[in-house]
Order: C-alpha cells, then sequence, then structure tokens
C-alpha cells in the first residue's frame, strides 16, 4: 500500500513524513532527507528551499561551481551542457574532451597578449586591448561595429546585402590602397588611383574599359581607346577622329555640295525621280532607285501602287469614323481599343464581336467608389414602363422628387394598393393628426382611439383601448329644440346634446 499517495520525505536521522514537501522544505542545516517524488537526495543549508541535491535517480553526484568571469552563478551544477554548431562535448570514459571551434576555424589576434570572446544570446563581442569589435545579431541581421580599423587576410564572404552605411565611405583596393571607390553624398560613386595610375573601369578585359586622365573620359572599345571632348559642339556638328583615338566635333564638308538640310524644295515626279540608298549586298555602297520602283518594293498585301501612288484595298486598311452619341470624332480610327472590365471583343475572322456586360446579366458596381452622376440634367432615365427596376435599398432617409422631398426615420411603413394608401398610425397633415374612421356597426364616421390605464396594470403599457365616435349618426351636436328636413323628406328633431358614444 502507497504511504500517503506515495508521496513522502525520508527523514535519515528522524522518522517517515507524511508530506510532499520535499522539493520545498527548509529543514534544520545539516539535515538530509530523501524525496521520492524526483528520487533525490537532498541536504539542508538551513535556507535554501529544497535544500541541496547531492544524488539524483540513486546516483550520488558532487555539485560543480559555475563561474562567468570569476563571478559564481547563483547554483551550483550537476551537468554541463556544451551547445553551439562550434562546441563538441565528447569522451566515453571519466575524461571528457570539449572542443570550442578549431585554430582554422577561428582565429582571434590583435597583437596583444590577452583576446577574449564572449558568447550570450545572439551577440558575439571581441574585447581586446585596441582595434576593438563588435559583432551584435538581432533578427538575422549581422551589425558589426568598428571604432578602429579590423584587417582581414583571407576572404571575405557575404551572403546576403553589405552595406556601407558612412557617408563617403571608401573601398580601398590593392596592397597600398592605391585604388579607391569613395561614395559620393547623393551622387554615386568616385574611382580614383592614388599611385599616379590613370583609375580605370574595365569589362571582360583590358580591351574594353572606361578611364580618364584628370581631363578627359577616356573609353576604350576593342582595344582602341577614344578620347572624348571636354566640351559639346556646335549644332549639326559630328564627331571626328583623328585617327589617333582623340575626337573632336566638326562640320560634315560634302566636297562643295550643299547639306541636305539645305537643298531648295521641288515636285517628286514619280515616274522619272529616284531616292538614294544603301545597298547591303554590295558593300554598303550607296545607289538610286526609282520611286516608283521603291513603292512596288515595299507594298504589302493589300496594297497597290498606281501613277506613284500606294492605294490600300481590303478590310484592314480602310478608316473607320467613329461617332460618340451620333456626333463623329475630329479623326477617323484603323483600330479601336476596347477597354473597361465589362466590356470584352472577341472574334477571329472579317466579324469581331464587342459584348458590353448588362445585357441579360447584372452589373457589379462594387467598385464604384463616388457617385454617379449623369453627363446631362434632367436627360436620362433609371428603368422605363417596360423595364422597371425592382427594389430601391437606400441607406439615406430623404428622397427627392423635383425639389419636393419624402423623408422617414426607418420605423413607418407606408403601403399603396388599389384599396387605398394606409398611413401608419398617427399619420399628421402638417401638424395636426389625421382623422380616422370606423365602420363598427355599419356606420363609417369619425373615432377618437383612447388608451385606458389602471394602476392595476401600470402606467407603461395601456390595459385597454377605447374606442370614441367623434360623431353620433342620430345624435346631432346643438343646443336648443331644433327641427332639420332630411333628405327623405322626414323630420329629424333632438335637444339632447351627446358629447361621445362608445
Amino acid at each position: 500500500m502507497a504511504i500517503n499517495g506515495g508521496v513522502f520525505t525520508q527523514d535519515f536521522r528522524t522518522q517517515l513524513r507524511k508530506y510532499s514537501d520535499g522539493a520545498t522544505r527548509i529543514g534544520d542545516e545539516g539535515r538530509l532527507w530523501y524525496n521520492n517524488a524526483d528520487q533525490t537526495l537532498r541536504i539542508s543549508d538551513g535556507e535554501t528551499s529544497g535544500g541541496v541535491v547531492i544524488s539524483t535517480g540513486g546516483n550520488i553526484t558532487s555539485n560543480i561551481t559555475v563561474q562567468d568571469e570569476g563571478t559564481a552563478l547563483s547554483t551550483a551544477a550537476t551537468v554541463l551542457n556544451f551547445v553551439g554548431p562550434g562546441v563538441v562535448a565528447t569522451g566515453g570514459g571519466a575524461t571528457k574532451t570539449i572542443t570550442i571551434l578549431s585554430a582554422s576555424g577561428l582565429s582571434i589576434s590583435d597583437g596583444s597578449a590577452t583576446d577574449t570572446v564572449t558568447v550570450g544570446t545572439d551577440t558575439l563581442t571581441f574585447s581586446p586591448v585596441s582595434n576593438e569589435t563588435t559583432v551584435a545579431v538581432t533578427n538575422n541581421t549581422v551589425t558589426i561595429g568598428l571604432p578602429n580599423d579590423v584587417s582581414i587576410t583571407g576572404d571575405l564572404s557575404v551572403g546576403d546585402d553589405l552595406t556601407l552605411g558612412t557617408l563617403g565611405s571608401v573601398i580601398n583596393f590593392g596592397v597600398d590602397s592605391e585604388v579607391k571607390l569613395t561614395h559620393v553624398h547623393d551622387k554615386g560613386l568616385l574611382l580614383t588611383d592614388t599611385g599616379g595610375n590613370i583609375p580605370t573601369l574595365q569589362f571582360v578585359d583590358a580591351n574594353e574599359s572606361i578611364s580618364s586622365n584628370g581631363t578627359n573620359l577616356i573609353i576604350t572599345s576593342g582595344g582602341t581607346a577614344f578620347t572624348i571632348p571636354t566640351s559639346d559642339g556646335s549644332a549639326d556638328q559630328v564627331l571626328k577622329t583623328d585617327g589617333s583615338g582623340n575626337l573632336s566635333f566638326a562640320t560634315v564638308s560634302g566636297g562643295g555640295a550643299p547639306a541636305l538640310k539645305d537643298l531648295s524644295a521641288g515636285v517628286i515626279d514619280t515616274s522619272n525621280d529616284s531616292i538614294a540608298f544603301i545597298d547591303a549586298n554590295d558593300s554598303n555602297s550607296s545607289k538610286q532607285e526609282s520611286v516608283t520602283d521603291f513603292l512596288s518594293a515595299i507594298a504589302g498585301s493589300g496594297i497597290s501602287v498606281s501613277s506613284g501612288q500606294l492605294t490600300a484595298s481590303g478590310g484592314g486598311g480602310s478608316s473607320i469614323t467613329v461617332q460618340d452619341e451620333g456626333s463623329s470624332l475630329s479623326t477617323a480610327a484603323t483600330t479601336i481599343n476596347f477597354v473597361g472590365s465589362g466590356v470584352v471583343a472577341t472574334g477571329t475572322g472579317a466579324t469581331k464581336t464587342v459584348t458590353i456586360a448588362g445585357g441579360s446579366g447584372s452589373v457589379d458596381f462594387s467598385a464604384v467608389g463616388e457617385s454617379i452622376i449623369p453627363s446631362q440634367n434632367e436627360a436620362f432615365d433609371i428603368g422605363s414602363s417596360s423595364r422597371r427596376w425592382r427594389d430601391i435599398f437606400l441607406s439615406g432617409d430623404t428622397i427627392d422628387l423635383a425639389g419636393s422631398t419624402i423623408s422617414a426615420d426607418g420605423t413607418g411603413t407606408i403601403s399603396i394598393s388599389a384599396t387605398g394608401v394606409t398611413l401608419p398610425i398617427g399619420s399628421k397633415s402638417g401638424d395636426n393628426k389625421l382623422a380616422i374612421t370606423s365602420d363598427s356597426g355599419g356606420v363609417n364616421q369619425a373615432i377618437v382611439l383612447v388608451d385606458f390605464f389602471s394602476a392595476a396594470g401600470g402606467l407603461s403599457t395601456a390595459n385597454a383601448t377605447f374606442e370614441f365616435n367623434g360623431t353620433v349618426e342620430n345624435k346631432p351636436v346643438f343646443v336648443g329644440t331644433k327641427t332639420f328636413t332630411l333628405a327623405n323628406g322626414s323630420a329629424f328633431a333632438n335637444s339632447e346634446i351627446t358629447l361621445f358614444q362608445f
């Protein structure tokens, strides 16, 4: 039978205790007890809750004091767990070997006697005597702070972006750092050579490059260097070379012939006149061809040449007049582009079909983000006598009919039928309530509905509603003895005054 449900502590110098406080009790200093809940042997130091564990799982273990920079941690240790991709613990016997990277994997040196590496949760900090380098990792971003210079003797590989965040940052190249690539704020990059050479940016090899002699831009193509002028030339001038790669602006000379722009105007004779062209099949020789032959050569399908004129025939070449509401646009069209999500043009043959949504289907106004306003005043209808809208749902409370408004607060209901208009109770004409009638007793006459309340029934809800006649069919309201002749010729007289009737 389990004692105390299987939970107890055992004082070795006293007796079995029917308590489950083996991991929390504070015993007398030096007292031993056994906690069967976790199978630990514990000794009290007089103040530690649960005592100090000296055995786990039946094994006697020694506590190890762990220090951080010479300062002991708050609790001792029975297990040391070495973590990290560069930390390996090995050994099958009593001797264990802890390997933290290798000499080839991480090298820390600044020339001083001591290099200290502090490894935290996500920060690796190098703290030497000089040339301090700080590496911080936050959200997969590595930040390296360089208060002083840091030298890397081997290759540096960066798997993602490399950012130089300082204005005027410089990348130095070469043993002497003679070639420099400098950031120019809000402009770009500056390539310089402090070794007295011409700074050059090469493409593929030295035969294709861009450089500068300090005054001129030099472009090398195919091994030939061309020196670009430092200033622009005049209008219509061209670049020419002196045969040594030096380019300059010059006016084209045609051996006395006028420039093309200076030729006089004339009338083309399509039968006799010619045009100049370059014959690529004859070493790019300059030649002439008659205008008629030239037009015949470029005429394609559906285009014919007659008397030096091109004539389009067939379907695609004719202009199309486009109208808007019966008025033609200012220019004709050869292409019509139908746009809009509800407009679709189809057809692979001569006949094309343009489908505009909304005929038999519906038009989606979900994307409308503004008021729908007609282009003209009092020109368009919503629906027709044969095609009517069904229901209108409005979130506003007013309908404007030619300046007259119909407003509602959302509580009353108005019904229109062949038998007449049904208005909500309490309807008014201006500030006056409309009179209502009753057909009770076969007499159609004006009535007044009066709610009846009682103390027993409460004053919030009427116990009953009484119908008072505004007039009585055979009881006229007048004073004195009066005689009236009715429409049928009989006399009607009554001196009684009737104020109301149930």
